[in-house]
């Protein structure tokens, strides 16, 4: 599912180490992580104080979040390719 959705939006890559590793895992986790702070931020935050119901605050949460998926993306491509150097996203044509 993951790899179908990363491939719509990027275009098929040529290395199939994404399709089976890369995409599965980072999209699995996105979600995971997606549902933790939505919880943490609704649950904890704002019933701990209520000044947490401002949309800087939820604008905060979601850049977090973007940050550490993205890191979480970066080193997962890493981490799954054979070469250990930077992880070229290369679409077919």
């Amino acid at each position: 599912m993951f790899s179908l959705l990363y491939e719509l939006l990027g275009g098929k890559n040529n290395n199939p180490v994404y399709a089976s590793t890369i995409f599965p895992s980072v999209g699995l986790f996105t979600v995971i992580l997606s549902v933790i702070f939505a919880l943490v931020f609704y649950l904890l935050l704002g019933r701990w104080r209520p000044v947490w119901d401002k949309q800087k605050h939820w604008l905060v949460t979601m850049v977090l979040l973007a940050l550490i998926a993205s890191g979480l993306a970066y080193s997962q491509a890493i981490n799954g390719t054979e070469d250990g150097g930077t992880p070229i996203y290369s679409p077919s044509p």
